[in-house]
């Protein structure tokens, strides 16, 4: 009796947590064609929101494990990865509807600036089987989003090391 009480939970289990597979298409972003792009899901990898990965970036910290999915923005200025192919699920865990926000950071293709989409929201029920965050046309909000990203400080720290070794030198020759 207790193995089939246990193998009942397992099995409500199994249908409670479902999980869809997830893809994304990101418009209107030409500015940062050939740029790596990063997708990050609210919720998932202790991401908050966009303003937390920003001050990330801009500290200088590898934000990679923080991304549900990356890759580069092609020629044309558009990512784009059906549900199917892109390897990426969300598990839903609830009952009823659940919403789930996600959010693109694009870094421009020298490297030396990124921009972030606005949140694109999609909505899971137990049977979701596949779904896709669209970006839809983020030309002006990539233009509004755009921020620097900050060399890492240990570089500009040994630089300055080094130009001042470079300048002892001098002085004392």
């Amino acid at each position: 009796m207790k193995k089939l009480m246990i193998l009942a939970a397992i099995a409500m289990l199994a249908t409670v947590t479902n999980a869809a597979a997830v893809g994304w298409t990101i418009m209107g972003a030409s500015a940062f064609k050939n740029g790596d792009y990063s997708v990050f899901v609210v919720g998932n990898n202790g991401v908050t929101d966009a303003a937390q990965i920003v001050a990330l970036v801009a500290a200088g910290t590898d934000v990679s494990g923080y991304a549900f999915a990356d890759g580069t923005v092609s020629a044309s200025g558009v990512a784009t990865v059906t549900a199917a192919n892109s390897g990426k699920s969300i598990s839903y865990s609830g009952s009823g509807t659940d919403s789930y926000s996600a959010f693109a950071v694009i870094w421009a293709e020298d490297g030396k600036s990124a921009s972030y989409t606005s949140l694109a929201t999609i909505s899971m029920a137990n049977d979701s089987q596949s779904k896709t965050f669209a970006f839809g046309n983020q030309s002006a909000n990539l233009g509004n989003n755009t921020f620097a990203v900050v060399p890492e400080p240990t570089s500009g720290l040994l630089m300055l090391v080094g130009l001042g070794a470079i300048a002892l030198r001098r002085r004392r020759a």
